[in-house]
């Protein structure tokens, strides 16, 4: 699905529980992102969602504050779906972006891989091992950028 999308992002692996709400009303079902931008998002268990449908996406662990997002359903396959961010505003986008980066200053390589693999999911020796190779590639731009939090 991810070939189709006509905008280009980077979208980031991150698995988190979302609530999802159909515009046009009806009860709030639980899917899963695995994979999230700035722009939009890919679902897990979105089955009955169709294409063209306007929703409401809230990361309610995000923090104790849940962020909400209006989305429109641009491609579905299954129970996966992409979802298109509608605009932001200053304050959405940049609770996006700490649900998105983890504040990792860049320093420190063992804090970063402790905050990702949170984040990110990360369970088997492998997993880590990809993790700390990713991290070790990030470290440089991470620590290089101004450390907003």
């Amino acid at each position: 699905m991810q070939a189709n999308i006509a905008n280009a992002e980077t979208l980031v692996s991150r698995r988190l529980e979302v609530s999802v709400r159909r515009m046009s009303g009806g009860d709030a079902m639980q899917c899963r992102t695995y994979e999230v931008g700035l722009n939009g998002l890919f679902l897990d268990g979105a089955a009955t969602l169709s294409r063209g449908q306007e929703v409401e996406v809230t990361f309610a662990a995000a923090s104790d504050e849940p962020l909400s997002l209006s989305c429109r359903v641009e491609a579905t396959v299954g129970a996966n779906a992409y979802l298109q961010i509608g605009t932001l505003t200053s304050h959405q986008r940049q609770r996006l972006e700490q649900v998105i980066w983890p504040p990792w200053d860049g320093s420190d390589l063992l804090d970063g891989l402790i905050l990702m693999s949170d984040r990110y999911g990360a369970t088997s020796l492998p997993e880590w091992l990809r993790l700390t190779g990713l991290l070790s590639v990030w470290q440089p731009r991470v620590a290089s950028r101004q450390y907003r939090h």
